[in-house]
């Protein structure tokens, strides 16, 4: 059995989403979608924060105990294993927007695995591996849902995290331009030049101007805190489905528009198509749209693949009723 991991709430919309991959036998609880069914290699998601591969199962216990269960199940799979190198260790748990590290029982996991296998305890690690990359280790879902506990030595990770907000930041839309700068592993540099269509009150064109970007910060509402009167800001008081650079292409595109999304589609194709930046984040508000239809809309040959080397969609934390694309654009 696998077990995908989603933000409650969108466990319909993630295994419509299966059904695109292939996957067609799931068993939904909050936040957590089982599967018995073979997960392809070429699969993509949006929704998972979490895949979990050949799971196995204990009964929730008293803490204590429950770590025990935890350690005995782990040192028995690898008894016949050489373990030289660092290795995962992660304890999740649900919260209000999904499972998310508990670093308070990682730790006293740890403490337990040190009396036991003390070398190898020594080699874990609990910092995100690198995204869609299956990492082995030791991985540990407390379902509060159905009281059972699901162990497994091999996950992948999609990105998705909590991220730490700023007091000069003019809105919680900085804290998805972050998460998807941690998702991407790459961030605006000292010098580029991005264009924010839709910027007001700021949000994202503070991340990048923290980072020493010039920002083109195109939008008719006004700037608020960080952005506001920073030199390296030059606010455009005009239409974001309108506005053109005069020199291109520049180096990071931001979208972070309240319109429907296919109409913010059309406008990001131009973009794309035109050549005008290397690099794009762009948040998508499904709101009473199918989220679903949306992601076939953006990865579909007429969407926004065609002009890609790289393109990945998540349901970041961060999100609410969005889907966040973060692109590196082909150019000839």
């Amino acid at each position: 059995m696998n077990i995908f991991l989603v933000k409650p709430g969108v466990e319909s919309f993630f295994i419509a989403e299966c059904s695109t991959n292939s996957i067609t036998t799931c068993t939904e609880s909050t936040g957590l979608i089982s599967t018995n069914d073979e997960i392809s290699e070429d699969s993509e998601f949006c929704f998972p924060f979490w895949i979990l591969y050949d799971i196995s199962i204990i009964k929730s216990a008293s803490l204590s105990h429950t770590i025990e269960s935890v350690c005995s199940w782990y040192c028995e799979q690898i008894r016949d294993i050489r373990i030289d190198s660092q290795w995962k260790l992660f304890w999740l748990t649900c919260g209000d927007n999904g499972f998310t590290p508990d670093t308070s029982k990682q730790n006293r996991l740890k403490d337990s695995l040190k009396k036991r296998i003390s070398r190898i305890s020594k080699l874990a690690d609990s910092a995100y591996p690198h995204i869609d990359k299956k990492v082995s280790g030791l991985y540990v879902v407390e379902d509060p849902a159905t009281g059972k506990i699901f162990l497994s030595l091999e996950a992948s990770f999609g990105g998705q995290r909590r991220m730490k907000d700023d007091p000069q930041a003019p809105s919680r839309s900085y804290l998805k331009i972050e998460e998807a700068f941690a998702a991407a592993g790459k961030e605006p540099l000292q010098g580029e030049v991005v264009a924010d269509l839709g910027a007001a009150p700021g949000g994202w064109t503070w991340a990048a101007l923290k980072r020493g970007a010039t920002v083109y910060a195109i939008d008719n509402g006004p700037l608020k805190n960080g952005p506001l009167n920073h030199p390296a800001a030059h606010h455009l008081r005009c239409d974001a489905f309108t506005w053109e650079p005069d020199t291109v292409p520049v180096d990071w595109l931001f979208c972070d528009m309240v319109e429907q999304p296919l109409l913010v589609l059309d406008r990001i194709k131009v973009w794309f198509s035109n050549g005008w930046c290397k690099n794009a984040v762009v948040n998508f508000k499904y709101g009473y749209s199918d989220p679903v239809k949306v992601l076939d809309s953006i990865y579909n040959r007429d969407g926004l693949q065609p002009f890609t080397k790289k393109c990945i969609c998540r349901h970041l934390f961060h999100d609410r009723d969005e889907l966040t694309v973060i692109a590196e654009i082909q150019r000839e």
